[in-house]
C-alpha cells in the first residue's frame, strides 16, 4: 500500500502492448485502460495477477532502441 492505494511493484516492458493488453482482457484479466504519456512516447497498464498484485506493463520509443 502506497498513501493508503495499492501500487504496483513491478514492471514488464513489452514490444506490443495493445496485443498485450487485449490478451490479457480477452482472457477475463482484470486491466486497467492503456494510458499514454507525452505524445504516445510512452505507454503503460495494470493487471492484477492471480494473488491480486498489480503488476504494470510498459512501452516506450526508447525501449525500441534496446532490442
Amino acid at each position: 500500500m502506497r498513501y493508503g492505494q495499492s501500487f504496483q511493484r513491478f514492471a514488464i516492458n513489452c514490444n506490443d502492448i495493445e496485443y498485450t493488453h487485449k490478451t490479457l482482457k480477452d482472457k477475463g484479466v482484470e486491466v486497467t485502460d492503456i494510458i499514454i504519456r507525452g505524445e504516445a512516447q510512452a505507454k503503460y497498464f495494470l493487471f492484477k495477477d492471480i494473488d491480486e498484485n498489480l503488476i504494470e506493463v510498459t512501452w516506450s520509443i526508447w525501449d525500441e532502441d534496446m532490442a
